[in-house]
């Protein structure tokens, strides 16, 4: 064989080579996502230009409505680790209109967009649901003891203290934010109204979906200056803002907060779930004795509702009332039950939105944090201690080990915050 063949078959060989090598760094085609606790979403700022009659936005998806539960092989860190306190600084939402200027009424059509913009959401469903549908035994309330109806901390709008709009659509009260709430009336004739809440670089996004009566909000955001915008909808996703004010925020007992009704815990004193709170507290002497009825009641009388799951939409809001009649629901549902329980027995209770992992990506979750004086167990596995702590009504209603499922949520290392209502 002569040089110049061989030198052919040298560079055949190395192209067949360089064909067969494997290329790493990527799991089916997509670059693999590593798990980490400290981990949060992402935000960014747009920076197109706008038209100077209309704010285009992305119409906020509600982050609750993207369900996920929790994939039960993964423990957590066997050393606690101080809870996450603080929401990500960066939001799962597009193009919504964060922080509005406090004004006095409109008096011209804005030329700016609001200056802060959530630009990243989840990008798809979580991977994972409970494999299977809780096999404990229902819990039963007690029959023995005498059932005792709670009076709960109960919402109003006095309109002592208001915000309008020139043209009297919206009314804003603020009387009762010295007890952790404010409330919204909208009696326009627009079908997407939109509340953006801010203080600092923290925001808070709710849709107005009532009219001609108040919706109840928490202020979560601590003492200080909040400002509000209230939008209507242009066209497509496009809002303009009708009214935009601040007010200042004391408030008299930072747990009260956690005691009232709102939007997303929504009960009152003749609800099914004030009078189910006294049947299941029935015959508990502590605040721990309580905690572990409610928590067992839920997590043995609904079911996780699969369908749901696959078919909610953006801007879902728990029903509590029909909850409790079909016994399914999503974690939103799930932690909506379980803040409206404690809620009624005048236990500070958190209705919490965010990460937990789920296989090698994390999922949006919501769970709940619930807060006591006392320290003791609430399961065979599960022990609480006195302040606010975390426990996952959703997850641990699809384990049947109650050692790994106490394990999982136990100090809260594994959850990151997103929002708290």
């Amino acid at each position: 064989m002569n040089t110049k063949s061989k030198y052919l078959i040298s560079i055949c060989f190395c192209l067949f080579a360089l064909a067969c090598f494997p290329f790493y760094g990527c799991v089916n085609g997509t670059p693999a996502l590593p798990i980490s606790n400290t981990s949060s979403p992402t935000t960014g700022v747009p920076t197109s230009s706008i038209s100077p009659s209309i704010i285009p936005t992305t119409e906020p998806t509600i982050e609750a409505t993207i369900e996920a539960t929790i994939d039960a092989t993964v423990t957590a860190s066997t050393e606690p680790t101080k809870e996450v306190t603080k929401a990500p600084t960066k939001a799962p939402v597009t193009n919504e209109p964060v922080k509005p200027k406090p004004t006095n009424p409109i008096t011209k059509e804005p030329t700016k967009e609001p200056t802060k913009t959530p630009t990243k959401v989840p990008t798809k469903a979580p991977t994972k649901v409970p494999t299977k549908t809780p096999t404990k035994a229902p819990t039963k309330a007690p029959t023995k003891a005498p059932v005792i109806i709670p009076t709960i901390y109960s919402v109003s709008s006095p309109e002592k203290n208001t915000l309008t709009n020139s043209e009297k659509t919206v009314v804003i009260d603020i009387s009762n934010t010295a007890k952790g709430y404010f409330s919204i009336k909208y009696s326009g004739s627009n079908k997407k109204v939109k509340a953006i809440v801010t203080k600092g670089d923290d925001s808070y996004t709710y849709d107005i979906n009532t009219t001609n009566s108040y919706i109840y909000f928490p202020l979560q955001l601590g003492n200080g200056t909040y400002n509000i915008g209230i939008y209507e909808n242009v066209s497509g996703k496009s809002y303009m803002p009708i009214l935009q004010e601040s007010f200042s925020v004391k408030v008299t007992n930072a747990n009260s907060i956690y005691l009232d009704p709102n939007q997303y815990v929504w009960f009152n004193q003749s609800s099914k779930i004030t009078r189910l709170s006294a049947e299941v507290c029935a015959g508990c002497d502590t605040d721990v004795e309580k905690v572990s009825a409610i928590f067992q009641y839920v997590t043995s009388n609904i079911s996780y509702d699969y369908n749901k799951a696959k078919t909610v939409t953006s801007g879902y809001l728990p029903n509590i009332d029909n909850i409790l009649t079909s016994k399914k629901g999503i974690c939103f549902d799930y932690a909506s039950v379980f803040a409206a329980m404690c809620r009624a027995q005048g236990l500070p209770c958190k209705l919490v939105t965010g990460y937990v992992p789920d296989g090698n990506t994390l999922a949006f979750h919501a769970w709940n944090q619930i807060y006591t004086k006392e320290k003791g167990y609430i399961t065979v596995s599960f022990y609480i201690k006195p302040g606010f702590n975390t426990l996952d009504p959703t997850f641990y209603s699809t384990i049947n080990n109650d050692e790994k499922a106490a394990s999982k949520f136990g100090d809260g290392s594994q959850y990151q915050i997103y929002k708290v209502y």
